[in-house]
């Protein structure tokens, strides 16, 4: 299948489908849930630091992203001891803007590579899986290719 037969795809067609990730509703996670799991523990731990990280530098105001990069550059992972007070520090400090924005960059960057992901596999003549080819050809139609 040539990349035209792949991109040319009708925008009516791809909204009339099911959607490609069909929401969850997300059950409250106990603070006990990952006890005994140190992996999980050091995962969380990267996450809100990657978020805080990140979301500050995405803050616009020169003056707000200085003191929020200055904040999560104090942060030190030995003396954190709740991940929920940095969350909120992450909320305070880079606010609703600056993690929107790192939402956006983290979602770009997962599409860059289901693209690349599934556009390897074509070129290499393997078979895609439905989902992918799905969710490739919707990608690829909301970027305009």
């Amino acid at each position: 299948m040539s990349e035209e037969e792949i991109v040319n795809v009708e925008q009516e067609e791809l909204e009339q489908e099911e959607p490609i990730l069909e929401p969850v509703q997300a059950e409250p996670v106990p603070d006990d849930a990952v006890a005994g799991c140190p992996q999980c523990d050091v995962v969380n731990m990267m996450a809100v630091l990657g978020l805080a990280k990140t979301s500050c530098q995405l803050v616009e105001d020169p003056a707000q992203r200085d003191e929020c990069i200055a904040w999560s550059d104090a942060l030190d992972p030995e003396l954190i001891d709740d991940l929920g007070n940095v969350a909120e520090g992450i909320v305070e400090h880079a606010g609703i803007a600056g993690i929107s924005k790192y939402s956006e960059v983290l979602n770009e960057t997962m599409h860059t590579a289901v693209i690349g992901f599934v556009q390897r596999k074509l070129d290499a003549g393997v078979p895609v899986h439905d989902d992918e080819m799905k969710l490739y050809k919707h990608l690829l139609v909301r970027r305009g290719v």
